[in-house]
């Protein structure tokens, strides 16, 4: 019988991603939502839908994230409402899935309408069997220290960097859903106790994983970290077989060397700065991703 694959190995749920790949739920016929209308449901959860829809003005495609009234509480609302003000923030940026509009429809549930991001995800690209040339990973990097610095001036951490959710378009890169992204400071926001540790487990801080009460930068910089590792050896620096073996490692145990996972030229010039940022406490990491966007290609 063959062995179940590890947690962090099985495929990533991304609205963005099942989009592209035609994992879609008809809608019978479109239901008009405000401006929009409703073509498929293509993700959502317990808090939210997300749908493939078309402005009805000029039926161009876009995604349509919607809160519907019979889930909305004060935690969901202050969510999603925050995701779609940094989305309006980051309107001019290249590195995010563009803010088209956001409102109200006419039963009360709330909806964030975003662009159509054509590409793969980080994981999907990683799950071929061809590695990513190098030239390809530091050019990807670069782009992400890129818009996290733009997230980070604008005072909030993304809160779930992770491979699912950064879409490759060619040689473009952008990063996708900001529906954990928080103020940076301790508590701001009315951040209560389910919002501390969440996002990716193989990709978050060991404060996040313990539920520290701390958004700063560093946060994103530890999972930034874990996912440049992931690029450079098709694995994140510390893996297991559960979300709790996981957290423990990430709060308790040490990656294995980036140079002994991979002997390539890119790696060795990295390594430091890469694992600089996977160090334990905040403190000794990095305080910006400054030092990345101006690496040479």
């Amino acid at each position: 019988m063959s062995k179940p694959a590890a947690w962090w190995q099985r495929p990533f749920a991304s609205a963005q991603r099942q989009a592209r790949a035609g994992d879609r739920n008809t809608v019978p016929s479109p239901i008009s939502y405000g401006p929009y209308q409703l073509l498929q449901r293509i993700g959502g959860g317990t808090t939210h839908d997300v749908y493939l829809a078309r402005r009805t003005s000029d039926l161009a495609e876009l995604i349509l994230k919607t809160l519907p009234s019979s889930k909305t509480n004060e935690l969901n609302r202050r969510r999603f409402e925050r995701e779609s003000l940094v989305m309006s923030q980051l309107v001019r940026s290249n590195y995010f899935a563009k803010f088209i509009d956001s409102g109200f429809a006419e039963d009360g549930s709330l909806f964030l309408a975003m662009e159509k991001v054509e590409g793969q995800t980080l994981w999907d690209v990683m799950k071929q069997s061809k590695p990513l040339a190098d030239r390809c990973v530091l050019s990807i990097l670069k782009q992400l220290a890129h818009g996290l610095v733009e997230l980070h001036g604008l005072g909030y951490i993304h809160g779930d960097l992770a491979p699912k959710n950064a879409v490759l378009l060619g040689e473009k890169v952008k990063l996708i859903d900001l529906g954990l992204t928080r103020p940076v400071a301790s508590m701001q926001d009315g951040t209560n106790d389910r919002e501390l540790a969440s996002g990716t487990p193989a990709f978050m801080s060991p404060e996040a994983c313990s539920g520290e009460v701390n958004f700063h930068p560093t946060r994103d910089i530890y999972s930034f970290g874990c996912l440049a590792y992931f690029l450079l050896t098709a694995q994140p620096p510390l893996v297991g077989a559960t979300t709790i073996e996981i957290c423990w490692k990430q709060i308790h145990e040490q990656p294995i060397p980036l140079s002994q996972r991979n002997s390539s030229h890119m790696a060795a010039q990295l390594e430091d700065l890469i694992m600089g940022c996977l160090e334990k406490n905040p403190a000794d990491r990095p305080q910006s991703l400054h030092g990345f966007t101006e690496l040479a290609e």
